[in-house]
């Protein structure tokens, strides 16, 4: 049907024009704070659409501020009573429509972050 040069049935549109794919980032960061930076620099290299962040070791009284990227939104789940743990997830700002579902958490011992 389509040849591999990302060709449409529309004239004088490509398919990147068309569709946005987003880019996904999936990482265990063991303390996030620390590495803040890194983790800054490789979303910009590969325009990362979603970052899902798992054991970012984050508590309540660290504010967003701190891990804050900018062009991005934060959505975080901390861990109350421990060192570790907690989630966190990036959105490229005005790219997405999201809700956080809390109705889906089941307890204070895990971290759920439902959207």
């Amino acid at each position: 049907m389509f040849s591999g040069s990302h060709e449409t049935p529309f004239k004088g549109l490509s398919l990147s024009s068309c569709y946005h794919t987003p880019v996904f980032m999936v990482g265990n960061v063991m303390s996030l704070i620390p590495k803040i930076d890194q983790v800054q620099e490789f979303i910009f290299r590969n325009n990362t659409s979603i970052i899902f962040s798992t054991e970012t070791w984050l508590k309540s009284l660290i504010l967003d501020i701190v891990v804050d990227i900018p062009g991005y939104t934060i959505i975080r789940r901390d861990r109350e009573h421990d060192d570790h743990g907690s989630v966190c997830i990036y959105f490229k700002k005005n790219n997405f429509r999201y809700k956080v579902s809390k109705e889906l958490s089941c307890c204070n011992k895990h971290e759920p972050l439902w959207m």
